[in-house]
C-alpha cells in the first residue's frame, strides 16, 4: 500500500487457482477443472490490472451449440482499456458419414472494475467472439471455406464484421466466392458491401463461352482514392482477400456517409475450343447519388492472346506478362466534377524477340 498527499494507492499480488464451469452464453458451455496463476496484480489506481502468468490444462473441453469443443490456446490479457479478458482459441469437428467439416474460432470473456457504494469490485462485462473459420467438404461440394472476422473501434471501419465464403461444386465443375462486410461508424451511419463471383463454363451461341460472372453492391462506401485492384481468379489459385474493405478484385472500399449506392458487374469469356488462344474480361461499375442520379462510372477490362484464362480486375503496370499480347483498359467518368480519365495499354511478348 502506498500513501501520497492523502491519497492511498492499494495494490495486491495474487497467486492461486480458479475454475471455469458453466454456461458463458446461451450456446457456449466451458468446463476447465483447474487454472493456476501467479503475479496477477490488481490496484485501486490505473493501471488496475496486470495479467501475470497463467497455467491451463493441456486439454480443455466444452460445448458450442451442442458440438464438442477442444481448446488448444487459452490466455489472460488486457483488453486495451484496462479491462481483464480471458481468451479462448479452439476448434470443433462436424463429422458424420461423408460430411467432414472443421470449425475454428476464438472468443473472449471480458471483465470490468465497478464501483459498489465506494468499493471496487471486479465483475463480468461481456462476451466477445473474435473470429470463426470453417473448412472441409461433403458430397457434391469438394471443398468449402468460410470465415467471419469481427472488428470494433477501427479507425477507418468502425465496428462490424467481415464474412468470406469459397466453395467448389463437383457436379457443376464450378466454384463461387463471396465477400461481404457490414459495419457502423461512430458518426452514426451504417455501411456494407457484398461482392460475389461465379467461376464456371457457360456455353453461348457462337465461338465464345462465359467463364465467370460476378456482381456486387455497396452502400455508404466509396473506392479508396479511386483506387484500382488486381487479382487473378477463376484460375485455380484464387485466395480470398482478407483485408478490411477489400473486394474480390482487391479494389478497396472505405466508409463514407454520403448515401451513395454502387453496383458492379463482371464477366470473363474465352474461345469455346481454344481458351488459351484468346480470353478476356470486363467490369462495369457505377455509383448513384441518394435519390437518383449518376455519380461515377468505371469500365475496366483486359484481353489476352496465347495465355491462360485470367479474370483480372484493373492491372498493375507493367503486368507480370506471360501472354503473347495483353491489353488493358481503365476508364472513369466523374459526372459530378465533369471529368473523364482513360488509360489504355498494350504489351507484347513474342517468342522472346519482342
Amino acid at each position: 500500500m502506498e500513501y501520497n498527499n492523502g491519497d492511498f494507492t492499494a495494490k495486491a499480488t495474487l497467486h492461486g487457482t480458479a475454475r471455469v464451469d458453466g454456461d458463458i452464453s446461451q450456446n457456449l458451455r466451458v468446463d476447465i477443472p483447474t487454472i493456476s496463476f501467479v503475479n496477477v496484480e490488481i490496484s485501486n489506481k490505473a493501471p488496475f490490472f496486470s495479467a501475470g502468468i497463467w497455467d491451463f490444462p493441456s486439454t480443455v473441453g466444452g460445448k458450442f451449440a451442442g458440438f464438442e469443443l477442444t481448446f488448444d490456446s487459452i490466455g489472460m490479457f488486457d483488453s486495451g482499456n484496462g479491462d481483464p479478458a480471458l481468451r479462448f482459441n479452439g476448434y470443433f469437428h462436424i463429422t458424420e458419414s461423408k460430411i467432414a467439416l472443421n470449425a475454428r474460432g476464438g472468443f473472449d470473456i471480458i471483465g470490468e472494475l465497478t464501483d459498489d457504494n465506494g468499493r471496487q469490485r471486479w465483475k463480468y462485462k461481456n462476451f466477445k467472439i473474435d473470429e470463426l473459420h470453417v473448412n472441409g467438404g461433403f458430397p457434391g461440394v469438394t471443398s468449402v471455406y468460410g470465415s467471419v472476422i469481427f472488428f470494433e473501434n477501427d479507425a477507418v471501419y468502425g465496428t462490424g464484421f467481415r464474412g468470406e465464403l469459397s466453395a467448389e461444386f463437383e457436379l457443376l465443375q464450378s466454384s463461387i466466392q463471396v465477400v461481404g462486410q457490414f459495419g457502423r461508424k461512430t458518426e452514426g451511419y451504417k455501411y456494407f458491401f457484398i461482392d460475389a463471383l461465379y467461376c464456371g463454363d457457360i456455353p453461348l451461341v457462337g465461338p465464345l463461352s462465359i467463364q465467370g460472372l460476378g456482381g456486387g453492391i455497396y452502400h455508404n462506401m466509396v473506392r479508396q482514392n479511386g483506387g484500382m485492384g488486381s487479382l487473378q481468379v477463376c484460375t485455380g489459385g484464387f485466395q480470398m482477400p482478407s483485408q478490411n474493405g477489400s473486394s474480390i478484385s482487391k479494389i478497396i472500399y472505405v466508409p463514407e456517409g454520403n448515401n451513395i449506392i454502387g453496383l458492379k458487374f463482371t464477366i470473363a469469356f474465352g474461345l469455346v475450343k481454344a481458351k488459351r488462344a484468346f480470353n478476356g474480361n470486363a467490369s462495369f461499375e457505377m455509383s448513384f447519388f441518394n435519390g437518383g442520379g449518376l455519380n461515377k462510372v468505371w469500365i475496366d477490362g483486359s484481353a489476352r492472346f496465347m495465355d491462360d484464362l485470367d479474370l483480372q480486375g484493373s492491372p498493375v503496370f507493367p503486368p507480370a506478362n506471360t501472354a503473347g499480347i495483353i491489353a488493358h483498359v481503365n476508364m472513369e467518368i466523374d459526372f459530378s466534377d465533369r471529368k473523364f480519365t482513360g488509360l489504355f495499354n498494350v504489351y507484347a511478348n513474342i517468342l522472346g524477340v519482342i
